[in-house]
C-alpha cells in the first residue's frame, strides 16, 4: 500500500495510466528502472483492494524491470538483428535433485506437460536436459530460444558474480554451480526468453551493489537473451511449480491469437496474466486466509528486459 502511494501511483498518474474502468484491450507495458533501495521493492505488487478496485499496479500496467539504459539499448538493439523465429525451440534444465538442497518434487514430470504443450503448439521442442553437468548447460545455450531452469539458485549479496545455479553432484556429494561470472563467458545466438524460477535470481540485497545490476537473470540478458523471469527473493516451491504450468497455457494461447506478432513482446504479457491467476489461486506452502494477500509468494517473479 505505501509503495503505491508513495511510488508507483505519483508515476502512473503522471502517465495518464490511471483507469477506473475495465477494458478488453491489453493493459500498456511500462518499463521500471530503479536504482538504491527502491530497487529491492516490488513496485507491480504495490497497491491494495486486490480484486475489488484498481488502486494497484496489475490492474493498470504489464510491469517489466531493466537494469540500466545502457542494458535497454542493448537488448533493443540487438532485438531489431533478431528476427522473429519461424519456429521457437524450447529447452528445460530439469534438477529434480540436488546434493544439499531441498528435492524439487515433480519438476520433471511437469516440464514434460510443458514440452508436449509446446510442441502441439507449433514450438520446435529440444526437449529437457536431467539432472545436467555444468559444462552441458552454456553449451545448449546456443540450440534453443526458451531455456526453463527448474532448479534451485542462490544469490551471493557480497559475491554477486559468484551468485550461481546450482547442477548435478561433481562427484564429491556436493552440487556443480554455474556462476555469474562463468555465464559471462557463454552465448546465445538464439536467444528470446530465458524462465529462471529458482530463488532470488534477480536480487540484489546489499545496499552498496544496489546500483549494479549483478546477479543471474541480468547475466543471461548480457547473453543476449531479450526477455528474463527471474525472482526477486526465494520462491516458494509450490507456487513456482504451478507457475510454470499456466505462463506456458498462457504463452500458447498468446502466441496462437497473435501468429503475425512479435513473440518476444508476450512474454511479459502471459506472466503478468500467471500470477495474476496464481495470486487469486492460493498455490502455495505459505497460503493464508485471503491468497491475494501473500505477497510472499506471489509476487517474486518478474519479467526483465524487452
Amino acid at each position: 500500500g505505501w509503495l503505491w502511494d508513495s511510488a508507483v501511483r505519483p508515476v502512473l498518474d503522471e502517465m495518464n495510466l490511471l483507469s477506473n474502468e475495465e477494458t478488453s484491450e491489453r493493459l500498456p507495458r511500462v518499463r521500471w528502472l530503479t536504482s538504491g533501495l527502491l530497487g529491492m521493492t516490488p513496485l507491480h505488487a504495490a497497491g491494495r483492494d486486490w480484486g475489488q478496485s484498481r488502486e494497484n499496479t496489475a490492474s493498470c500496467v504489464i510491469s517489466s524491470y531493466i537494469s540500466t539504459f545502457k542494458a535497454l539499448g542493448y537488448i533493443l538493439e540487438n532485438s531489431k538483428l533478431l528476427p522473429r523465429p519461424t519456429q521457437e525451440s524450447f529447452l528445460a534444465i530439469a534438477m529434480a535433485t540436488t546434493p544439499g538442497q531441498a528435492s524439487l518434487d515433480g519438476i520433471v514430470g511437469r516440464l514434460r506437460s510443458v514440452e508436449t504443450s509446446l510442441t502441439l503448439a507449433g514450438f520446435n521442442s529440444i526437449g529437457v536436459l536431467d539432472t545436467p553437468s555444468k559444462s552441458n548447460v552454456p553449451q545448449s545455450l546456443n540450440s534453443c530460444s526458451i531455456v526453463h531452469f527448474g532448479c534451485h539458485a542462490e544469490s551471493k549479496p557480497n559475491d554477486p558474480s559468484n551468485s550461481c545455479l546450482y547442477l548435478r553432484d561433481d562427484g564429491t556429494g556436493k552440487a556443480e554451480t554455474l556462476t555469474v561470472r562463468e555465464l559471462g563467458t557463454a552465448s546465445a545466438c538464439n536467444a528470446q526468453l530465458a524462465s529462471i524460477l529458482a530463488c532470488s535470481t534477480a536480487d540484489t540485497a546489499v545496499d552498496q551493489l544496489s546500483d549494479e545490476g549483478i546477479n543471474i537473470a541480468n547475466a543471461f540478458q548480457l547473453l543476449g537473451f531479450s526477455n528474463v523471469i527471474g525472482t526477486m527473493w526465494e520462491a516458494d516451491a509450490d507456487a513456482a511449480d504451478r507457475l510454470v504450468e499456466i505462463f506456458y497455457q498462457n504463452l500458447v494461447r498468446m502466441t496462437r491469437e497473435d501468429s503475425e506478432g512479435d513473440s518476444r513482446s508476450l512474454y511479459a504479457y502471459a506472466l503478468h496474466d500467471a500470477v495474476n491467476q496464481l495470486r487469486f489461486s492460493g498455490q502455495s506452502r505459505r497460503e493464508r486466509k485471503q491468497a491475494t494477500d501473500n505477497v510472499i509468494a506471489w509476487a517474486p517473479f518478474i519479467d526483465l528486459g524487452y
